[in-house]
């Protein structure tokens, strides 16, 4: 199952006016044919090794882990700008990962002076069903810095249905 990941959007007002978009697409005569109908040896010995079924491949975890992993990345990027506080990263962290960021708030986060931080991209590589990493970039200024982290789910979160979502958890972090 191929994962397609966004740009994850701007909380802040731009500071210089964008130029505007080209809102119309180039209207082809004729459609072409792709040159690639069929399954490279690659991708077939990769169809075999996770053969498609009712739902997603084992090891793929479920939405709220992406969902959850950005969310907590943008807040610990606005705690780190001291845009928010520290407590309210509390039930996000790990105690490891919540006094790296308390560490990092106090001696001053990579780039601050170039400006705030804005989350670039985020990338969730699944490891199992509790289990996932994260990482993604951010940009200060004209800058792009990387930030990493590896989530698991709550110990009482993985009794419970696997529909009822869970409470995911940063147990690892590395903001660089």
């Amino acid at each position: 199952m191929r994962t397609y990941v966004t740009d994850a959007p701007s909380p802040e007002p731009p500071t210089e006016p964008t130029p505007p978009r080209h809102t119309h697409r180039l209207a082809l005569r004729t459609p072409r044919p792709l040159p690639h109908r069929t399954l490279t040896p690659r991708h077939a010995a990769a169809a075999d090794r996770h053969p498609a079924g009712d739902g997603e491949a084992p090891g793929v975890p479920d939405l709220g882990c992406r969902r959850f992993g950005e969310m907590a990345l943008r807040m610990v990027l606005e705690a780190l700008d001291r845009r928010r506080h520290l407590s309210t990263l509390r039930p996000l962290l790990g105690s490891t990962p919540f006094d790296l960021v308390t560490a990092v708030v106090r001696a001053g986060a990579p780039g601050r002076g170039l400006g705030t931080a804005h989350l670039r991209r985020v990338h969730v590589r699944p490891l199992d069903q509790d289990r996932a990493e994260v990482f993604g970039s951010y940009v200060r200024g004209g800058r792009t810095f990387a930030i990493a982290g590896r989530l698991e789910r709550a110990p009482a979160a993985r009794r419970r249905s696997a529909d009822a979502g869970g409470a995911w958890r940063f147990t690892s972090l590395q903001v660089g």
